[in-house]
């Protein structure tokens, strides 16, 4: 009866027994077991014998059972740290699309409502206020000066909000600028008699204060008739005037003495009909301090 040592499994390597004992690289055999029964004719030691023969091949027998559940463990542990060292990651099952868990609150961002709207107080404009920024401009706003308040769209940079509170105006084919007529409103309603085209006009109110609310656009270019916001500006780059590619919704009112011009900017040949309802709601939002 012979008992060997079985090979490693593929990719693992078991050192023999020699080399973890540090007595050499020399694997260690178990030599086959020459069992001698002499019969003297005595039955009982003969018997004895033949028990401790069988005994000693059952426990062999117990011994390679162990010995192969051995190596099959040593294997499934190498075949899972050769699994592992490869950077191969077990894949997660999906979760079903039925989830039982409640569903998520939407953000503010993505609120139906509008709640992603934000508040904005100035800091340098001239006529100081508090406004609920619609959620489809970009905040903070791209200018917050003595005369100028102003956001873009986010979406569509075509389309802008303004506040202007105009240091000096272009009257229509005029050269020169000059201040800002006493009569403001009657002023920019007369742009009308000059190339302006105006459209649904009503009188509302802001924070109390009285404005004339109305879409105006241009039959020919009008360059800085609304207003600069910094003496000495460039007619044409740094003021603000009628232009026939713009369609404007605009207020103009006059809070404690000074002008002040508030409008959406959209395309004047297919006007941004939803942006200038939140304009609507933004400047009923307005609050002056």
């Amino acid at each position: 009866m012979f008992i060997r040592r079985a090979p490693s499994p593929p990719g693992c390597h078991r050192p023999s027994m020699a080399a973890r004992h540090g007595k050499g690289n020399r694997p260690m055999e178990i030599l086959p077991v020459y069992v001698r029964i002499q019969t003297s004719g005595n039955p009982v030691a003969t018997e004895t014998m033949t028990r401790r023969l069988v005994d000693t091949v059952e426990n062999v027998r117990v011994i390679r059972v162990a010995f192969a559940l051995g190596l099959g463990l040593i294997a499934m542990g190498c075949a899972g740290t050769t699994s592992s060292s490869s950077g191969s990651v077990p894949t997660l099952a999906a979760p079903s699309q039925e989830s039982t868990s409640p569903p998520t609150e939407p953000s503010a961002a993505s609120s139906p409502s509008g709640s992603g709207a934000t508040s904005y107080t100035t800091v340098a404009f001239g006529v100081p206020l508090t406004v609920t920024v619609a959620a489809g401009l970009a905040s903070p706003p791209t200018d917050d000066t003595p005369g100028l308040l102003s956001w873009t769209a986010t979406e569509n940079d075509n389309n802008r909000v303004r506040f202007l509170v105009p240091a000096e105006v272009y009257p229509p084919d005029a050269r020169r600028p000059v201040p800002p007529p006493k009569d403001f409103v009657g002023y920019i309603k007369g742009l009308a008699d000059q190339g302006g085209v105006y459209s649904d006009m009503t009188t509302t109110t802001v924070d109390a204060v009285q404005a004339t609310l109305f879409t105006a656009k241009s039959s020919r270019s009008l360059g800085g008739s609304l207003g600069c916001p910094t003496v000495g500006a460039e007619q044409e780059e740094g003021c603000f005037g009628l232009q026939p590619e713009f369609a404007l919704r605009l207020a103009v009112m006059d809070v404690k003495g000074t002008p002040l011009l508030v409008w959406a900017r959209t395309d004047a040949q297919a006007p941004d009909a939803a942006f200038l309802g939140a304009f609507e709601v933004m400047l009923a939002t307005v609050d002056f301090k």
